[in-house]
């Protein structure tokens, strides 16, 4: 089996400004992938280059086996699912309206939503445990809420590659174990490929089974937890200190060190 993305020799830049420089990377079929490192190491970019949103300036890029340049926008749809960073406050739809959207590379020519679809969108919202706010407009919501029908509306889509950026970055503690739990679950029971951009590097280290650590748009480690979180390594991407153990659940713990541990008693 193809895996499910791959990358060969890819580069990018915005207008001169390289963001991804001669990547070459496979990600497999179910795999749950994250992708880690500083900020503007090219983490969104790549998901902005799977997703079609930008093309790359050199390279390919193939998604489950095809050139992803010959894909139009409704086969991409049809097999991409992606959350965005941000989600808007201005979008002027319901969340039930907001994750029906998702089904439209489903529909026919005149769009108009089957039963399958209102179901699906339906199985959506619970999953995400959002079906009590289905009447409710996008702007009424707070960020956390909104965060969660947008990851509804990607679910809709019955995507076989799943795109996330930062998707636990508005939620509390109970919406991101919630979230993370439904990405596992998806992977496991359906196949889905989940490639999902995080700052918790904690979060990645429990439910990632394979990172990326970029950094100026290059990898500096790449393999499971174990490998990549080491905390050479990631002192050599963050600039910082940090302490790298063995956490309560069997996964690395990583901890960034505060100035005020590493001074000496009095030296303010």
């Amino acid at each position: 089996m193809s895996p499910a993305l791959v990358f060969k020799g890819v580069s990018f830049s915005y207008r001169d400004a390289p963001v991804l420089r001669d990547l070459d990377l496979a990600v497999r079929r179910g795999a749950f992938f994250v992708l880690i490192g500083p900020n503007g190491a090219g983490k969104t970019t790549l998901l902005k280059l799977v997703a079609g949103i930008v093309r790359p300036d050199a390279g390919r890029i193939e998604v489950l086996g095809r050139d992803s340049a010959n894909l139009g926008p409704r086969q991409r749809a049809g097999m991409i699912g992606l959350v965005a960073q941000s989600a808007s406050e201005d979008f002027p739809f319901s969340v039930a309206q907001t994750v029906l959207m998702g089904r439209a590379p489903r529909q026919g020519p005149l769009g108009t939503a089957s039963d399958r679809d209102r179901q699906v969108a339906g199985q959506a919202m619970q999953a995400c445990r959002i079906e009590h706010l289905a009447g409710r407009r996008l702007g009424e919501l707070s960020g956390g809420e909104r965060q969660r029908a947008f990851v509804a509306r990607a679910l809709a889509q019955e995507p076989e590659v799943l795109l996330l950026d930062e998707p636990t970055a508005n939620l509390d503690l109970s919406h991101q174990v919630l979230l993370m739990d439904l990405m596992e679950e998806l992977r496991r029971e359906r196949s889905v490929t989940v490639v999902m951009v995080s700052h918790d590097l904690n979060l990645a280290a429990m439910y990632g089974d394979e990172l990326l650590l970029l950094k100026d748009g290059r990898p500096l480690a790449q393999g499971p937890p174990g490998v990549v979180l080491e905390h050479r390594v990631l002192e050599a991407a963050f600039g910082c200190c940090l302490l790298v153990d063995q956490g309560p659940l069997a996964a690395p713990r990583v901890t960034p060190v505060p100035g005020r541990f590493l001074r000496g008693p009095g030296r303010g």
